[in-house]
């Protein structure tokens, strides 16, 4: 065992979650000296992803995380606020001036 679970957004072809959960298992045995574990790929749409892995995932857990995001919490906001707007919109203009 370990497990990883990697959450990302979609749009990965399967060629690369693969190269990325091979990279995982390698990294791991190399440095723990495990044999080979499980990784699963959870695809999370971009308006989710505040609430359904960064609030219980990263925010709530954040003594346990050994490598902090490297993203602002608000731009994760933005990018809800532009998905909201994509789906609403059938203007393209509009869209790229409010994104």
């Amino acid at each position: 065992m370990p497990h990883v679970i990697v959450k990302l957004w979609p749009g990965k072809s399967e060629q690369q979650k693969t190269r990325l959960a091979e990279a995982i298992t390698k990294s791991v045995m190399d440095i723990r000296h495990y044999g080979e574990e499980s990784v699963a790929m959870e695809e999370i749409k971009s308006p989710d992803g505040l609430e359904s892995v960064y609030q219980p995932d990263i925010q709530s857990q954040w003594a346990k995380i050994y490598k902090k995001p490297g993203y602002d919490v608000n731009d994760l906001w933005v990018g809800q606020e532009c998905d909201i707007r994509r789906n609403g919109t059938r203007n393209k203009r509009e869209l790229e001036l409010a994104c």
